[in-house]
């Protein structure tokens, strides 16, 4: 048996409301009573109904009133509205539509019809719920078999990204031609916000935070916003003000770079006809007062980012549901409801927050808002990374069934002073290694490959020699996947730079020898192929 469906009986007038329970006393209803619309505005927040049979003429905040800010309330939009009213006109009729209600009776009512129209709408509701929880979970399946295709992908897309990004340093090296280092510098912009995609697909699809760092927001804007000025319709105007002096956050880069893509296609598509884009930065401090009239804000610094628009603004029912998952009036194929969710997600795990002011035919501006290390030195301003300490011959075996990431990783191992040996897979690396083990100083090992993977390759060399250095590659990149450390010294996360490359191999090498070394032990032993 279904529950019971919750009425909630709006009505000033005493003998109203109990003509109605007793209408309904014999139905599978929960009744609920408010002698006023302050009254159940809040009967209705705590607990939504599944119908609100809403009196007009009420003292102090009539029905009209009562039933817009139901509207005005995400939880409580879809609320089905049935006003009890005198009038009967057309005006009235209007007034209670523009409003937001469902159906109207009018007093006297016939007892029989009320009783009616108050099944047929809470039978309606009912199923209306069960629709949207199927099609949110149909959603949620979609997504899930999203996040595992991107992680099935991510291995060889990140291996094919790999050798363009490590040969990058190579070009700059022997090209003099200042247009030719133009291309080699977007290749390698675009090598890494694919790198940077893909590990937010990934992330969205383990709901990871990621990690962080010291980040002025100011170059991820600027990039944002260029990329609008190139990829958006030429009737769009972009402009950007951001200040030298803008404050440090703690983020995660691709994280924040993915609120401001959000918030500026939201208006791209707000503005189909064209119009002006802005994106303002500024540093601000919210004292108890300045915080206590912003919604789930807090006193301290911030930094503040406007993504502003002269579009279309918007209506008062859609603003009230914005921020819901899969909720998108973009129509049919056009947009997953998922942009402004996920941005208020992301800023709700950065400690941050966003405000929203929109005006119909005039534009609208989402104002974010990011904790901030006051004072603290800009990025241009911060000292540049030492350059990795160069090899003294040291002898690396790199194992990697990719052939570009196996020989562009030997290739800048060797031009910095190292001695590579290659090997395609583990059965070809431990081979490899055999006649000359006393040589071998560390091994950089990929963890995916065929014949033998990096793990029982590990197996196997710790066995021969024990407390032997490696470094494990993926394309699989898994900040919360521990497995490397049961038997690595050290991650890389493909594609890399060369220059973390380098860091980490003579990091590593420079560490000292320790009895604790991790050595692997996987399920079963080691099958040599």
């Amino acid at each position: 048996m279904n529950p019971p469906s919750i009425i909630l009986i709006v009505d000033d007038v005493a003998a109203n409301r109990e003509t109605l329970r007793e209408l309904f006393a014999t139905e599978n209803y929960q009744l609920w009573e408010a002698a006023d619309g302050p009254t159940a505005l809040q009967l209705a927040a705590e607990t939504p109904p599944d119908l609100v049979l809403l009196d007009v003429m009420m003292p102090g905040m009539d029905g009209y009133e009562v039933c817009r800010r139901l509207r005005a309330d995400a939880r409580l939009a879809e609320v089905p509205v049935i006003m009890v009213t005198a009038f009967d006109d057309q005006a009235s009729r209007l007034t209670g539509i523009g409003s937001g209600a469902d159906d109207f009776i009018t007093k006297p009512f016939n007892r029989a019809e009320l009783r009616a129209r108050v099944r047929t709408i809470t039978r309606l509701n009912r199923y209306r719920r069960l629709i949207e929880t199927q099609e949110l979970m149909l959603r949620a399946q979609r997504l899930e078999n999203i996040g595992m295709l991107a992680a099935g992908i991510a291995h060889d897309f990140n291996n094919a990204l790999a050798p363009i990004l490590l040969a990058s340093p190579f070009l700059r090296q022997h090209v003099d031609n200042p247009d030719a280092l133009r291309f080699v510098d977007i290749v390698e912009r675009c090598v890494e916000r694919g790198v940077g995609l893909v590990r937010q697909l990934l992330s969205f699809a383990r709901g990871a935070i990621g990690k962080r760092q010291l980040l002025q927001a100011r170059h991820v804007i600027r990039e944002v916003g260029e990329l609008a000025e190139v990829t958006f319709p030429k009737s769009i105007r972009v402009d950007m003000m951001l200040p030298g002096d803008l404050w440090l956050i703690e983020a995660n880069g691709t994280q924040i770079h993915q609120v401001f893509l959000n918030l500026c296609i939201n208006a791209r598509d707000a503005m189909p006809q064209g119009g002006e884009l802005t994106l303002t930065a500024a540093n601000r401090t919210l004292d108890a007062a300045g915080a206590a009239g912003i919604p789930e804000a807090r006193p301290g610094d911030f930094i503040t980012v406007e993504v502003k628009d002269t579009g279309t603004g918007i209506p008062p029912d859609v603003l009230a549901r914005i921020w819901e998952p899969f909720y998108t009036t973009k129509g049919e194929g056009k947009g997953t409801g998922l942009g402004l969710s996920t941005v208020r997600e992301i800023l709700h795990q950065h400690d941050g927050f966003v405000t929203v002011q929109t005006r119909l035919d005039h534009g609208t501006a989402f104002t974010v808002f990011l904790p901030a290390i006051r004072n603290a030195l800009g990025a241009e301003a911060l000292p540049d990374a030492a350059q990795p300490a160069r090899g003294n011959a040291e002898v690396i075996l790199v194992v990697d069934d990719e052939e570009p990431v196996r020989l562009m990783a030997a290739q800048i191992l060797s031009s910095y002073g190292y001695r590579t040996i290659t090997a395609a897979d583990g059965a070809e690396a431990i081979a490899a290694f055999v006649p000359r083990s006393a040589e071998v100083r560390l091994v950089l090992t990929d963890m995916d490959m065929p014949m033998l993977g990096g793990q029982a390759l590990a197996t196997a060399l710790h066995r021969m020699r024990p407390g032997l250095p490696i470094v494990a590659m993926s394309g699989t990149d898994s900040e919360g996947n521990a497995t490397h450390k049961n038997f690595a010294s050290a991650f890389l996360a493909k594609p890399f730079q060369a220059e973390t490359l380098l860091s980490i191999v003579r990091r590593t090498l420079d560490e000292p020898a320790s009895p604790s070394t991790p050595v692997a032990r996987p399920d079963g032993p080691a099958q040599l192929a």
